[in-house]
């Protein structure tokens, strides 16, 4: 009998996007006892927390229901209390004044903020934190911030079925949208239960998760045989912390790579 190599018991939506985006970087990240350099917090982490601790405290100390422009000078000045270290402050301010924008013109009330949301599904625990529960144009909606780029369609349909799938398994209830708002931008993604006549998701059906499920069947079939490919692509190798350790890294002279036993962390 062949013997397995790796045992998957713990997913999350960041999870699934690196196996789809590299399964050598998930087996390196998440099933190897290999570390990666200790490095400065880079920038965007201090300037996403900033933003995200902000948004936090508004939404659990103040009344959503009043002007931008109220709304935007509070957010101000409870991040200007806040101890971090960066050197964006347009982007920063960008992200407040949307930010501010979104919450007065789309968000009725909140019931939840930051809310750790999980469940366990054929002996794997899945786990993932909303930004923000609540009624937003009028409909149960799921609410994730994102200081960066706008993602592709795949990555925001894997974390969206996360929380559709965890919702519905925590309060027995189908959200009827999950919103990602990308500050910096200016713009949001709306993923709606019923998109265009469609049914998205509901007790017959969720096609957001039937194809999460697929994910995770590949993932677990590489975790019992141990074969991760890795997908090199210049640019994705740049950022990730592993590239030290991949034989398939590609970067540029004198940033080869090193040789690691590989050990599995159960």
């Amino acid at each position: 009998m062949t013997e397995r190599k790796y045992t998957i018991d713990r997913l999350s939506a960041s999870r699934v996007k690196t196996f789809q985006s590299c399964p050598k970087q998930y087996e390196y990240d998440y099933l190897t006892d290999i570390e990666p350099p200790e490095e400065e917090e880079p920038e965007f982490f201090m300037v996403g927390n900033t933003v995200h601790d902000t948004a936090e405290e508004f939404l659990l100390n103040h009344d959503v229901n009043q002007s931008k422009e109220h709304i935007e000078d509070i957010l101000v000045e409870i991040e200007s209390g806040m101890d971090y270290n960066y050197d964006d402050r347009n982007k920063v301010e960008n992200c407040l004044s949307f930010l501010a924008k979104f919450i007065s013109g789309y968000v009725d009330s909140v019931n939840t903020v930051e809310e750790r949301m999980e469940m366990e599904q054929s002996g794997i625990d899945f786990v993932g934190y909303a930004d923000l529960i609540g009624e937003v144009e009028g409909v149960n909606t799921v609410v994730d911030w994102k200081t960066g780029k706008e993602n592709p369609e795949w990555k925001e349909k894997i974390q969206g079925g996360m929380y559709v799938k965890m919702f519905h398994e925590m309060y027995g209830e189908w959200p009827e949208s999950i919103q990602f708002v990308y500050l910096d931008e200016g713009t949001r993604s709306v993923h709606s239960r019923i998109s265009d006549g469609e049914v998205m998701w509901n007790s017959q059906q969720n096609q957001y998760w039937d194809q999460i499920s697929g994910y995770i069947s590949d993932m677990t079939n590489s975790a019992f045989s141990g074969d991760f490919e890795a997908k090199p692509d210049s640019s994705q190798c740049y950022w990730c912390d592993f590239k030290f350790a991949c034989p398939d890294y590609i970067g540029g002279e004198g940033s080869e790579p090193q040789s690691y036993e590989i050990g599995g962390v159960i």
